[in-house]
């Protein structure tokens, strides 16, 4: 992130040949400061190495009774990994789960900036205003607003693929964000997603996750991935960007023609074709989905509501397609509450930049029982993530049939115990 405009007390910024300047202090960005990096950075996110085994130090999720067996005992030694007992200590059926929270944690000072010049509260949220914009070439600027997640205006959620088609997840493009028009990378696809939502007038108010949370706050980042539910739920509709690639701007003065999904034909592409693009492999793009009381998915011209009647849904192989989950996301019928280890069986094939989010990216979808106890934390490596989860299920759930994928007789993989299922 970079703050060009500096010593500036009121700026007043236009655009001129596709760059910002002041007409206050006559100051604009060099152009270092808005060419694409020549070694684009990595995400800001990073998943910490897993731990050596007999180190885990299991903490998560709070319900689960853990007890560390001593490296030294013969029995377990060849494992190398805290065990768990059901006769352990601390009875998990009587733990509070309104009470499972970690201790709060210092927000890093390296984390916040002239964009994020603090964490959000528990109930916060940021909004998107968009402008239209003066030239359909001018960068992309938007307005960052803070609210409390029971009083905001009427905002679009968004869903994308953060990587494009290409899955190009490097950070090469920029936005500017706030009056003094400060610099934020982001990915190809969310600039050009970004680009497509500026409304021709009046303001548009959007929720996009990669620049809404902070992300190098891994605290904030995990308290928003747990409010998901909420943030999709709650909004208007979802606008389900799928790139560039397959996504035109009409002119100013001619709006899309809006159809339902069993009319794809007349954007000459078919339910099939369009559930192997990326985007539907995506681990977030299911909660987002069905989580949305509305979707729209623009293609060419137009917009598809995620809509099909229930005559045309019933003669789909669902079990065939390439996002066999979609069904829950276009049909009619009241989404119920889904159980843990059927959902990861599901989507575990599905992609995610953060291996984590292959299970946190699920949560929105269950009982609220659960969502409480399993709160996202991305401070922990993936080993815990795993070993985490399916002890719950086990534990909270009391569901021994997962231990049926498990590694067994199989040569163990440190820190992983036999009955983690051995999924990659």
């Amino acid at each position: 992130m970079s703050r060009w405009h500096t010593h500036c007390d009121n700026p007043d910024i236009f655009v001129d040949k596709a760059l910002p300047q002041c007409r206050n202090c006559g100051k604009s960005p060099s152009t270092s400061d808005v060419a694409p990096p020549e070694h684009a950075p990595p995400p800001p996110w990073t998943v910490p190495p897993d731990e050596e085994a007999g180190q885990l130090n299991l903490r998560w999720p709070a319900c689960v009774p853990y007890r560390a067996i001593p490296w030294t005992d013969d029995r377990f030694s060849d494992l190398g990994f805290a065990w768990l007992y059901s006769n352990s200590l601390v009875d998990s059926r009587s733990l509070d789960y309104a009470e499972m929270t970690l201790a709060p944690t210092e927000v890093p000072e390296s984390s916040l900036s002239t964009v994020y010049p603090r964490r959000l509260g528990s109930e916060e949220f940021r909004l998107i205003i968009l402008k239209p914009p003066q030239h359909p070439d001018d960068p992309v600027h938007l307005t960052l607003e803070t609210y409390h997640r029971d009083n905001c205006p009427d905002y679009e959620a968004t869903s994308y693929c953060w990587g494009g088609e290409e899955g190009d997840n490097s950070l090469s493009d920029h936005v500017f964000v706030g009056p003094h028009w400060d610099i934020i990378l982001t990915t190809r696809n969310c600039r050009s997603m970004l680009q497509y939502l500026r409304p021709r007038r009046g303001l548009r108010t959007v929720w996009v996750d990669a620049i809404c949370i902070n992300q190098n706050d891994v605290i904030e980042r995990g308290d928003q991935v747990a409010a998901m539910e909420k943030t999709y739920r709650r909004c208007m509709r979802l606008v389900v960007y799928l790139g560039a690639d397959v996504v035109q701007r009409s002119n100013d003065d001619i709006y899309p023609i809006r159809r339902d999904l069993d009319q794809l034909y007349q954007a000459s592409t078919s339910l099939s074709d369009l559930l192997h693009r990326r985007y539907f492999s995506r681990v977030w793009a299911i909660q987002e989905l069905i989580l949305a009381p509305s979707a729209i998915i623009p293609l060419k011209k137009m917009e598809f509501r995620t809509r099909i009647p229930d005559t045309d849904l019933s003669m789909i192989d669902w079990d065939n397609t390439a996002a066999p989950w979609f069904y829950w996301a276009v049909s009619y019928q009241e989404r119920q509450d889904i159980e843990l280890a059927g959902v990861l069986n599901s989507s575990w094939n599905c992609q995610a930049s953060d291996p984590r989010d292959k299970v946190f990216g699920v949560f929105g979808l269950l009982h609220h029982r659960d969502r409480r106890a399993l709160q996202p934390d991305y401070t922990i490596t993936l080993a815990h993530t795993k070993i985490g989860t399916w002890s719950y299920i086990l534990f909270k759930h009391r569901n021994p049939e997962v231990l049926l994928s498990g590694r067994g007789n199989a040569t163990p993989v440190p820190p992983y115990p036999s009955w983690v299922p051995e999924w990659s």
